[in-house]
């Protein structure tokens, strides 16, 4: 089994920790506040609703789009 850490909206402290199996699906979902981007992640769980994960805060799109991938890459490592 493999967990990985899921953080709360404030980017700072684990509010969950799953079990990589049990995702269903991921969905980038990046905020533009004007002077930077939260790049977040939606993340479906069998038998759960949708939750929001804060990834970090980013000075471009570009940066948001290369934590989304590093996120999608902790959830494909392998064990």
């Amino acid at each position: 089994m493999k967990l990985i850490e899921l953080v709360d909206p404030t980017g700072k402290r684990p509010s969950m920790w799953v079990n990589v199996n049990h995702v269903v699906s991921v969905v980038p979902a990046h905020m533009n506040h004007g002077t930077g981007i939260t790049a977040a992640a939606e993340v479906k769980l069998e038998g759960m609703p949708l939750h929001r994960f804060v990834l970090g805060e980013y000075a471009s799109t570009e940066a948001a789009e290369e934590a989304f991938s590093a996120f999608l890459g902790r959830l494909q490592a392998p064990l």
